[in-house]
This record gives structure tokens, C-alpha cells and sequence, in this order.
């Protein structure tokens, strides 16, 4: 046999090595990408988004595993970036907290182990809102100081909120007159002997409450000149 044939046969057999080094390889790749693709946690259903209060939007949606399971929630306003507002959440539920007005997107996928289903989406618009949505002003106390200041002190659950406090006086039951106007929590007044009673409401981006109304004090309170502090339930006129 020739040298010439013996490099020949040479470089047939190398060439045939490589091809089946090759294949060998691209079937392995080919079996654990189709191995993984298999193994994909199945995406959720049902997931809807519902607004419970101004501020809150409930994210619920259904799983068909439960062992080992958790998801990954992503949130977007106006068209912005995606941001992760939950990791390895492990419920199907999941309360949202809204800041401003806008249109709101949301995401969620099911994850187990490192693998991870495919993102299922919902958009929801809330540049309106209505009444029954505003939240109510949660009253905390009433501090008589003397017999011409009193206190009122409030919460309220949405940020950047203003607030209208109104009085009416004993001799005009019907007609609530404009006292302050504040962005605080608690204001001090001036109060006069015959202004008996003062409700306060707020404006936010989520619209106006109702006013919720302070509880009216006795003649006894007013002309104390110690400290008086009521504590008491809402209640809304």
C-alpha cells in the first residue's frame, strides 16, 4: 500500500470519527433540551385581576400541581419597566398595592425546581375610580385642650392625600361651614363655645371619600378647661 493511500485512509477515518463525534453530540444536546422542554411546569389559569378597594387590585388565578410549586410575579405602569414584586410566592393570590392612577400590567409564571413555566398576562386600566372605591378617613381621637382649641386626629390609607375639615355649630344642625384645610393627619383649631361637632374628608388620586364625621361633645366638654380625650367608632353622614 502506497503512502499516498495510507493518508488516504487516514483522513477518511478521521473524517468519519468527527461525523460520528458529532452526532453523537447534537442527539445528546437534542434529547436534554427535549428532556427540558418536556419537563416545563404547565402556565397558570384563570388569572384574572380584580379591584377590591382605590389602592388594592386582587391578583388571583388556578394551578393544576401543587406539590413544590411556586410563582413569580411581575408588575408594569403605563408601558414603564417590568418590575418583580413577589418571588417564590406560594399561593395562588396575591394582593396588589397601587400608588398612583394608570394602567396597570401584571404577569405570573409557575416555577419548580430551576424550571419555569411560560408568563401568563393581564392588563387592567384604572384612570377611573368610583365612589364606592374611595376609602373612608379613619378617625382616631378628639383632644379638647381648653375651652377654645381642640385636636382631631385622623389616618388615612392613601399617600399624598389633602383634607377638608368641616364644623357645624349647634344653631345650624344642616350647615357644615370649611374650618382647614391640611395635608396632615391631625389639625388644631380655634373652637368656638356653640361649634359642637367637625367631620373631615379627603381628596386623593383615587377620587373624594365621604366625610367621616367626629362625635359631637357636650356643653360640659366644651367648658372644661382640662384635657379631654374621646375615643370612639367611624360613623359617616
Amino acid at each position: 500500500m502506497s503512502v499516498e493511500h495510507k493518508h488516504q485512509l487516514t483522513k477518511t477515518y478521521l473524517a468519519t470519527g468527527i461525523y460520528i463525534l458529532y452526532t453523537y453530540v447534537k442527539y445528546s444536546v437534542i434529547r436534554r433540551l427535549g428532556a427540558n422542554v418536556l419537563a416545563m411546569p404547565p402556565a397558570v389559569t384563570g388569572f384574572t385581576a380584580t379591584r377590591v378597594s382605590c389602592t388594592i387590585v386582587l391578583l388571583m388565578w388556578t394551578y393544576s400541581i401543587q406539590h413544590n410549586m411556586s410563582f413569580v410575579i411581575l408588575e408594569q405602569k403605563d408601558s414603564g419597566v417590568w418590575k418583580t414584586v413577589a418571588l417564590d410566592w406560594k399561593t395562588t393570590s396575591f394582593q396588589y398595592i397601587m400608588t398612583a392612577a394608570g394602567v396597570y400590567s401584571f404577569r405570573v409564571k409557575a416555577c419548580q425546581e430551576n424550571t419555569c413555566s411560560q408568563y401568563n398576562s393581564i392588563t387592567v386600566s384604572y384612570l377611573q375610580t368610583g365612589s364606592s372605591l374611595v376609602p373612608a378617613v379613619s378617625l382616631s381621637q378628639l383632644t379638647v385642650l381648653d375651652s377654645n382649641h381642640i385636636v382631631l386626629q385622623w389616618s388615612y390609607p392613601v399617600a399624598d392625600s389633602t383634607f377638608l375639615i368641616e364644623g357645624r355649630s349647634s344653631a345650624s344642625q344642616n350647615e357644615w361651614l370649611p374650618e382647614a384645610q391640611t395635608s396632615n393627619t391631625s389639625v388644631e383649631l380655634a373652637r368656638e363655645l356653640d361649634l359642637k361637632q367637625y367631620r373631615v374628608s379627603a381628596t386623593s388620586w383615587c377620587g373624594q371619600s365621604q366625610p367621616a364625621v367626629f362625635p359631637q361633645l357636650s356643653g360640659d366638654s366644651v367648658r372644661s378647661t382640662h384635657s379631654i380625650v374621646v375615643k370612639y367608632s367611624v360613623f359617616r353622614l
